[in-house]
């Protein structure tokens, strides 16, 4: 819980920065590989020897919750807001009980009624004004938060606790940078401006953001439950929020965006499954 905790805290004033003095400077696909090519450089030293088969499965955590997510998640900056994008990231929860549901083969459909209160809120939130960047930005959310999702279930089904888990991570980032590489090759641009904000910004979000924050958030997702993970994952939505906000952000239409969150948060209470599916 106290990894989560303070990941939670780290990631929430990410957001800002990332739409503040990342996005309007640096492509979105170049963004994505300095942030993994960071935590390349923190765990390749710890390296060490180990097994195919684990290392196929913690490629393939990275793949989704550091190369897919990063990917979806950097271009939906480039439609909708800061806020929007916090607020949008928090059907992440419904989509871990809907994978843990897969994984156990049972089938709930509370999370499914969840995800479309979910997106009733949203288009009320942006009634006045849903557009097409607005959908396509609400869709790669979604995208993003399925496969952060999916990596979490799949690393906390996948991985036992061990106290030096740091030795195996360096593949995590691996399997990050098979996705995001050939990505940016193909869609990406070296559009960079060093200014200074962006460039700390960079290093923030790399370093500390990427490398420490993901790894704490994996070890912290084997010591809890699945409901607290799911949980967990909305932390950073207020603060986050509430940091933008800091930063000088305005909330347009705030009476229908009152309206649209508090329908987004009724969508976690109906996502919420009953104990008897509940497992740790």
């Amino acid at each position: 819980m106290l990894e989560l905790s303070l990941v939670s805290i780290i990631w929430s004033l990410s957001f800002s920065l990332i739409g503040l003095y990342i996005s309007p400077f640096v492509d979105p696909y170049l963004a994505v590989l300095i942030r993994i090519m960071c935590g390349i450089l923190i765990f390749l030293p710890f390296v060490r020897k180990t097994s195919t088969q684990e290392v196929r499965q913690l490629m393939t955590v990275g793949a989704c919750q550091f190369g897919l997510t990063y990917i979806f998640l950097y271009q939906a900056f480039q439609y909708i807001t800061v806020i929007e994008v916090l607020l949008f990231s928090i059907t992440t929860p419904i989509y871990i009980v809907l994978i843990h549901c897969f994984f156990e083969r049972k089938f709930i459909i509370r999370p499914l009624i969840a995800a479309l209160l979910a997106v009733i809120g949203a288009a009320i939130i942006r009634y006045q004004s849903i557009s097409q960047s607005f959908i396509i930005g609400f869709c790669l959310m979604q995208a993003a938060n399925f496969v952060f999702a999916f990596g979490q279930a799949y690393y906390r089904r996948t991985q036992q606790r061990s106290a030096k888990n740091y030795q195996s991570f360096f593949w995590f980032f691996a399997g990050a940078f098979i996705i995001v590489f050939p990505t940016w090759l193909m869609l990406g641009t070296l559009k960079f401006t060093p200014e200074t904000n962006t460039i700390l910004s960079l290093i923030y979000v790399g370093f500390l953001a990427t490398g420490l924050g993901q790894y704490l958030w994996l070890q912290g997702a084997t010591k809890v439950s699945a409901g607290t993970l799911s949980v967990m994952n909305n932390l950073l939505i207020p603060l986050g929020i509430v940091i933008n906000l800091l930063f000088g952000s305005t909330i347009k239409m705030p009476v229908e965006f009152t309206i649209g969150s508090t329908i987004i948060l009724l969508s976690l209470w109906v996502a919420k499954s009953p104990k008897k599916y509940q497992h740790n």
